[in-house]
């Protein structure tokens, strides 16, 4: 089955919700400390366009090189990491985005290739901005930095807290619920294999606690 891709999508004038929800972002980023200023909105407002792509659109994949920075108003994205195991080279489900997530590429400034894979889980609206706009709002508005490196301390910590809540429960079972809980409908939103890295277990064992896991949800149960 050939890729789908970002390129398969056309872009729009965003939506005047889409963008209230995008700068809501942006101002939460700066916690209280700061505000957006005119000029650096007007740049914003020049350059952001909107795309709805398809569930499973690969909107960056391995070794290309990132050409767009991502909000993501509405849907679900992985992003996967290239790992050793064993000798053996993989790629493993490290971060999963919500709405309300940016989607800042690694070496989006540098322009090298990336070492990540990104891709939708869900039919998504994302807006977005090309590399070069920014690149030069970066240049031009130490706020872009700044509130670039916040939020890529706010995702790790995030994952950070995700895996500690994974770490404390015992059992693949709870393990499981914990990330059923989080999102209800991990089993057909996701493969078992994204189930699997995130919460440290086995395809297999995955597998075999599904149909518990399940029952257990459906009765009410809940590992928050």
């Amino acid at each position: 089955m050939k890729p789908i891709l970002p390129d398969h999508f056309p872009f729009t004038p965003p939506l005047p919700a889409n963008l209230a929800a995008f700068y809501k972002a942006l101002a939460d980023l700066f916690e209280g400390q700061g505000s957006i200023s005119p000029a650096f909105k007007d740049e914003l407002d020049a350059v952001l366009q909107e795309q709805q792509m398809k569930r499973l659109c690969t909107i960056l994949a391995l070794g290309d090189i990132p050409d767009r920075v991502y909000y993501l108003v509405s849907g679900t994205t992985v992003i996967f990491v290239e790992i050793n195991r064993d000798g053996i080279i993989t790629q493993q489900a490290w971060y999963i985005l919500e709405a309300g997530a940016f989607i800042l590429p690694l070496h989006i400034l540098s322009r090298k290739p990336s070492p990540v894979m990104i891709k939708l889980y869900a039919e998504s609206c994302l807006l977005s901005i090309p590399a070069k706009a920014y690149q030069q709002l970066v240049d031009t508005y130490p706020e872009a930095g700044a509130l670039s490196v916040r939020w890529n301390d706010r995702q790790k910590l995030i994952r950070l807290n995700d895996q500690a809540r994974i770490n404390s429960y015992a059992t693949p079972f709870d393990k499981i619920l914990w990330f059923m809980t989080k999102w209800p409908d991990c089993f057909t939103r996701f493969n078992s294999t994204i189930i699997a890295d995130y919460t440290g277990l086995s395809r297999s064992t995955v597998a075999d606690y599904h149909a518990d896991v399940l029952k257990a949800y459906m009765r009410g149960e809940r590992n928050l």
